[in-house]
């Protein structure tokens, strides 16, 4: 059984089941009023460049994002700030459905970022020949093992 890591900012039980798909959920509510625009249109980018060269990869907007280890986890949470974040060890509901390895650094947005430049992002991200910072992506729920508790100070 592969385990992996898996962040959310609410208390879940031993055995609970999450489902895939809360970041595409929150992508298609987005509003000008709040966030930062450039990640509406990163995800816009991201998923154009999957559909058009990578259509059998699983998309961001409806998949479940992890780590394979508990130190990528701990790097994702310090560099997106997030810091209220419980870290939960986790296991595929189904395993047979796609899992992608992404590079976190290819999601970052800079300064200097436009529309060529995350779209050349999206490529790198979903090729996958240069994983720095493992991103998992997979369209299967996750069931909670457990609650890793880390000194995170």
């Amino acid at each position: 059984m592969n385990t992996y890591y898996f962040s959310c900012s609410y208390p879940l039980e031993v055995g609970s089941v999450v489902n895939p798909g809360n970041w595409g959920r929150m992508i298609k509510m987005y509003d000008h009023r709040f966030g930062n625009p450039w990640v509406l249109l990163r995800e816009t980018l991201f998923e154009s460049v999957r559909g058009k060269s990578y259509p059998n990869k699983p998309s961001r907007l409806e998949s479940i994002f992890l780590c394979e280890e508990l130190e990528e986890m701990l790097h994702f949470l310090k560099g997106s700030n997030r810091v209220l974040d419980l870290i939960y060890e986790v296991e595929l509901v189904d395993s047979s459905l796609p899992l992608h390895k992404g590079c976190l650094l290819h999601t970052n947005i800079v300064e200097q970022d436009n529309y060529d430049s995350l779209t050349q992002k999206a490529y790198h991200y979903w090729d996958a020949t240069s994983v720095e910072h493992t991103e998992l992506v997979t369209t299967s729920p996750v069931r909670i093992l457990k609650r890793v508790v880390i000194n995170r100070g």
